[in-house]
């Protein structure tokens, strides 16, 4: 960065005092005009970074595949016209979509079971309303689960991995908590032991506790 080195002369009938004024105006327009020029280049370099970002990622993708239970989940990426398999170190033992029985509300849980290497069994409660990028990203660093990559690279396969599950889950209504309750076809009982809306709302909420 530089500035104009024409500067303007001293006139006559300007003291010292006052064209050292005119001089700070002066520099002050240029260092203003150049600041301007430098600002918009750099947005204009941000831009194009962007639009360079999103190309890489069309050309990139990446599906994640749950074929069945007790199976290998498989990780597809798909770039420059090659697709390359990977089979992350984890089984899904169940993936279940909770709803309530005395509720209209479309609200779901997921109760997605995982074994995770070497043998270890995680039991994962993900409400719909829970199934954003920043809501999954405190699920997936509270739930202990080793996918063998990097923590923002783990994050993101965590969450296509919620979403694919999310999709392949038999739905399970159940009552919403012990005793009476009212469904369309009349009364119900729900016994102590029985699984309800209530406790499966309560797993959901644990890990923003």
């Amino acid at each position: 960065m530089y500035y104009n080195n024409n500067l303007p002369s001293i006139p006559g009938g300007y003291n010292n005092v006052m064209f050292q004024r005119e001089l700070e105006l002066y520099t002050y327009r240029e260092k203003k005009h150049i600041d301007t020029e430098a600002e918009v280049w750099k947005n204009k370099m941000k831009y194009e970074q962007k639009a360079q970002q999103e190309a890489l990622r069309e050309m990139k993708k990446q599906n994640i595949t749950i074929n069945s239970l007790n199976e290998a989940v498989i990780v597809q990426t798909t770039a420059n016209g090659s697709v390359k398999r990977t089979a992350l170190p984890i089984k899904i033992i169940d993936s279940i979509l909770y709803t309530s029985l005395a509720e209209k509300a479309d609200s779901r849980v997921l109760n997605l079971i995982i074994n995770n290497q070497p043998k270890q069994e995680i039991s994962l409660w993900i409400a719909n309303e829970s199934m954003i990028e920043k809501n999954l990203k405190t699920i997936y660093q509270r739930s202990g689960i080793i996918l063998g990559y990097g923590a923002k690279k783990e994050a993101e396969i965590f969450r296509g991995l919620i979403i694919a599950a999310s999709q392949s889950s038999r739905l399970l209504p159940i009552p919403p908590e012990h005793g009476w309750y009212k469904t369309d076809d009349g009364f119900k009982y729900a016994f102590p032991d029985a699984l309800t809306w209530k406790k499966v709302l309560q797993n959901a909420e644990q890990y923003f506790k």
